[in-house]
């Protein structure tokens, strides 16, 4: 073999391997399912947005609130978000929900991981709500890994047997009884709106938009790369 024909094979092989890589390392693209107003898993309801203002709570230094009337319910049928999964890690994209009474639920894009060390920080999702009235709230909910289930699907947990997941949090961050001022945005202006989220639904894998003709390409490549070898 000569020197003209390594350097041939070598660069096939290099460019096979560029095509390839990315699509053998690539998360596995999910729709998430946000269901209906439901209660399962004991006293975990979905999908609803709370007030903050009941069913006090102090895990690891932080003030929660489980409860307190249901200000908006998400609009059924089942409406689905999408992302990828790797592992315990779920990344979601921008996406845009309906809630009853005509309101609208935009969520930004965020990752969640659901294996981080219990009472660490999973994630925050974005959030701006337009109500029917036309006002317009900005802000984040916030997520803990608490073990809220005894040993069941965690109100903030990933249950990869059953594909389901559960979103518990409110839309704040902070230490014990500091409920916070200015916490949202109302109509361009801080304003304090103390909201609890109960979110939750299936994980289910997506069809793959596979780049076939990368695909065939990095293929082709390795073909050809192996017949100049065994020259």
């Amino acid at each position: 073999m000569n020197e003209v024909q390594i350097s041939m094979r070598q660069f096939i092989f290099s460019l096979a391997l560029f095509v390839l890589a990315p699509l053998v390392a690539a998360a596995t693209p999910v729709s998430v399912s946000v269901e209906p107003w439901k209660t399962i898993d004991g006293n975990f309801g979905f999908s609803v947005i709370h007030g903050a203002t009941g069913g006090h709570m102090t895990l690891g230094g932080i003030d929660l609130y489980a409860g307190g009337a249901i200000e908006y319910a998400f609009a059924g049928p089942t409406q689905f978000l999408s992302g990828d999964l790797t592992g315990s890690v779920l990344r979601l994209d921008d996406a845009s929900l309906a809630l009853d009474g005509g309101s609208i639920f935009n969520v930004g894009a965020s990752v969640l991981d659901f294996g981080v060390a219990e009472g660490g920080l999973i994630g925050a999702l974005g959030y701006e709500l337009v109500d029917a009235g036309g006002d317009v709230e900005v802000g984040s909910f916030y997520f803990y890994n608490f073990d809220l289930t005894d040993g069941r699907c965690d109100a903030n947990g990933l249950c990869s047997a059953s594909g389901q997941y559960r979103l518990w949090g409110n839309n704040w961050e902070n230490a014990v009884e500091d409920r916070p001022l200015g916490n949202v945005v109302i109509n361009g202006q801080p304003a304090t709106r103390l909201r609890g989220i109960d979110l939750g639904g299936g994980i289910v894998s997506a069809p793959v938009p596979e780049p076939r003709a990368a695909l065939l390409f990095g293929l082709g490549s390795l073909v050809v790369g192996s017949g100049l070898r065994r020259r």
